[in-house]
């Protein structure tokens, strides 16, 4: 079992929209898709996997490159 305070595996959609500042639209988007890194689909809910995700997102590897992100 997992402690109260321990970090979960995997967090659902509408957490991780709440947790990034994207919205659940797109998350859903890009699950429905097959392109949201370490999203499963479990019956009939997504599960996101939270370490692949994040080094997705730290490693910059976007769809697009918005001229006010890069350095």
């Amino acid at each position: 079992m997992v402690g109260a305070n321990a970090e979960t595996m995997a967090v659902s959609i509408p957490l991780l929209a709440m947790q990034t500042g994207l919205s659940e639209a797109l998350l859903y988007q890009r699950a429905n898709s097959g392109t949201l890194p370490g999203c499963r689909r479990i019956g009939k809910r997504f599960l996101v996997h939270r370490d692949t995700f994040e080094q997705w997102l730290k490693g910059g590897m976007g769809d697009e490159v918005d001229a006010d992100c890069q350095t």
